[in-house]
């Protein structure tokens, strides 16, 4: 089973060589690093950091490991951005690898921040997400499978339908639950940044439009049922 293994990545280099110490990557593993492309104003530092890793990988590629390496610099002052340029690093990895882990450990929060709400989401994205604590160093699993109280499949499913600019009695509609119970997973929506509620009428925000195929990915994975809103009489599985 190939394996991708995304690192949130400042300037700790432990982080990775623990990361090998504890997962063993084998041949036909690659290596993300997910990393500011600002270097939080530090370039050099953040130069020197990427040039340890690959001295790590080409150690491990004599000895006949051949993982790969990829560096993936992101722009963390657009938090849209960069949620959409995680969210689509681990698709693309999708299509080749059988399993995605996640490490939070170290680099910059907003990358962390973009990861998890990535990961509740579209639970299917990651298989693991993992960060170590201190100061035991001890590994811990960091739940994915709930979304802000909501079941998953419940917020994806709102999530499109909203995408439809629907009000909330014809959400309730298209969903077949009650009017109270919409506007409660609307208002978690709006909280995150994902929709907007404003005279009656719902919207997606630039963020829920790049995160609306994740949505959509995640109801076809599980053949859930919903209603798109280019035909409504169609049911999309």
């Amino acid at each position: 089973m190939v394996t991708a293994y995304l690192v949130n990545f400042g300037f700790d280099t432990s982080i990775i060589l623990e990361l090998v110490s504890e997962f063993s990557p084998k041949t036909g593993d690659k290596i993300v690093l997910l990393r500011p492309i600002d270097e939080i104003g530090i370039p050099e530092r953040a130069a020197r950091a990427v040039n340890e890793i690959r001295g790590l990988v080409s150690t491990l590629r004599e000895a006949n490991r051949l993982i790969e390496l990829q560096d993936i610099t992101l722009d963390t002052s657009n938090p849209i951005q960069v949620t959409a340029d995680i969210a689509n690093a681990a698709l693309k990895l999708r299509e080749t690898f059988e399993r995605i882990v996640v490490d939070v450990s170290a680099g910059v929060r907003p990358i962390t921040v973009a990861t998890m709400l990535c990961a509740a989401l579209n639970p299917a994205l990651f298989d693991e997400v993992t960060m170590l604590t201190e100061p035991s160093r001890r590994r811990i699993r960091l739940p994915i499978r709930e979304a802000l109280e909501l079941k998953v499949d419940r917020l994806a499913m709102t999530l499109a339908e909203a995408s439809c600019n629907r009000d909330l009695k014809s959400l309730g509609l298209k969903l077949r639950t009650s009017e109270a119970s919409v506007s409660r997973r609307i208002t978690q929506l709006e909280r995150i940044g994902l929709v907007s509620h404003k005279r009656g009428k719902i919207s997606l925000t630039a963020l829920g439009s790049r995160i609306l195929p994740l949505a959509k990915a995640y109801i076809s994975q599980h053949s859930f049922k919903y209603l798109d809103c280019s035909n409504d009489s169609k049911l999309v599985h």
